[in-house]
């Protein structure tokens, strides 16, 4: 409610707050940690401490990333926390290249890619090694799909 009366100033001190009761309660890689990890990245992201932002928000993907490691499944929030740290990398004044590269780097240990989708190789979602695109997004004039090698299609969007 603070966020949305444009009271930010008064909303980050109990952002924070919420952020170190979630890691008490449930440990640092928690995806309700995450979760706060981003509502408070995403609130410096708009007040302009850019900075500040770029760590708490990688720290969001990497929970993600670590939570789709370990149930072999995509956590629902991996592709909208992707686009939020692309949009703030872009801010933070990196390059598409650079962009990719890092999320590919924080993508990497769940097995998980990030290419052009004219770049994935055509195979039947049958075949059991073959990758496949289970989401495609678009964020600035950059468009990319994440590959989850091996397994059967879970979702798609164009």
């Amino acid at each position: 409610m603070l966020k949305a009366t444009n009271r930010l100033a008064e909303a980050e001190p109990l952002m924070r707050q919420t952020l170190a009761i979630n890691e008490a309660s449930f440990g640092k890689d928690h995806p309700d940690v995450a979760t706060a990890l981003n509502n408070l990245a995403r609130l410096l992201q708009a007040t302009n401490h850019l900075a500040e932002a770029g760590p708490l928000m990688r720290r969001t993907l990497e929970v993600f990333v670590k939570v789709t490691r370990a149930t072999g499944h995509p956590h629902p929030d991996l592709e909208s926390v992707l686009g939020n740290y692309h949009i703030l990398l872009e801010e933070m004044g990196d390059t598409q290249a650079q962009v990719a590269d890092k999320l590919n780097d924080l993508l990497a240990p769940a097995g998980l890619t990030m290419q052009q989708p004219a770049e994935v190789p055509a195979a039947p979602v049958s075949a059991p090694s073959a990758p496949f695109v289970f989401s495609s997004a678009s964020y600035s004039s950059f468009t990319f799909s994440i590959h989850f090698p091996g397994t059967k299609r879970l979702r798609s969007k164009t």
